[in-house]
This record gives C-alpha cells, sequence and structure tokens, in this order.
C-alpha cells in the first residue's frame, strides 16, 4: 500500500493538501469493496482500521397527501383544535415545522383553520366543518348498518 500527498489547491501563497491511500486490487476484491464504497475510518492502538460502512439513508419526506391524511386522522381526533407538535408526534412526521406551502393548500381547500391563542399565543390548528362532517359520515359508513331488535 502506498500513501500519495497531492496539492489540491493553492491560494494566495498556502497550499492545501489531501492524502490518499492506494489499496491493492486483490485486497479490494478479497473484501468484497467496489469504487463508490463508503469507508469509516477508526484510530484504535494498534492502528488505524477501516470499515465498510452503509450510506446514511436521507429522510424521505412526506408527499402532500400523506401530510394531509397525517394531519386530519390526528385533527379528528382533536375536533377542539391542538398545536404543531401534538399533531407531529401523534402523526408520525419527522419534520420540525410543517411546510408553510402544503398548510396553505390544505386551508385554501377548506380542510384546515389555524388561530392564535390569546392566551397562550399559540398557533392552533382545527380541522374545518366541512372536515369534521365528512369524517363522521365515514365513520357511520364503516361500522355498519344500526341494528334495531
Amino acid at each position: 500500500m502506498r500513501l500519495q500527498r497531492s496539492v489540491t489547491r493553492r491560494v494566495n501563497g498556502k497550499e492545501y493538501i489531501k492524502f490518499q491511500l492506494v489499496i491493492p486490487n486483490e485486497f479490494t476484491s478479497h473484501l468484497g469493496w467496489n469504487g463508490g464504497d463508503y469507508i469509516q475510518g477508526e484510530i484504535t492502538r494498534r492502528g488505524f482500521l477501516l470499515l465498510k460502512t452503509e450510506p446514511k439513508q436521507q429522510t424521505k419526506k412526506p408527499g402532500y397527501c400523506q401530510f394531509k391524511d397525517a394531519v386530519i386522522s390526528v385533527l379528528i381526533r382533536h375536533p377542539r383544535g391542538t398545536v404543531w407538535t401534538t399533531i407531529g408526534l401523534e402523526g408520525g412526521l419527522a419534520q420540525k415545522t410543517p411546510s408553510p406551502i402544503f398548510v396553505k393548500r390544505m386551508e385554501d381547500e377548506g380542510i384546515l383553520e389555524r388561530y392564535r391563542d390569546a392566551a397562550t399565543s399559540q398557533v392552533i390548528w382545527k380541522p374545518s366543518k366541512g372536515t369534521l362532517a365528512s369524517a363522521s359520515i365515514l365513520n357511520g359508513w364503516t361500522e355498519g348498518p344500526s341494528r334495531s331488535n
């Protein structure tokens, strides 16, 4: 193996250097490593240890339909309204703040109403009356016909 030193750039008379480790082909094929793999290095008492790792999975942000469904399901359980932190936790939304585009779209569609509570200065999210009405019709339909004896 060989450690190579190369100058990456020169700025105002200062050189910026990086080091590259050249690993022979027989080692990489024996380890099952390929170009583009993610390698992590750790310093141990015995030296420098290289480990192949999996790339970090980026959290996928929900689309509008997933966001809307999660918000509606939480708001139906809280008909008087609740705050965003409750919606995010109960709806399984990992984002710290809601997407302003999605929120505006839900308000324009008449699904969501928001207002600021004068006592606590918190923004309260509340389902619109139409959202609650459609949810109660759906729940009545899924429960089946009532039986009279």
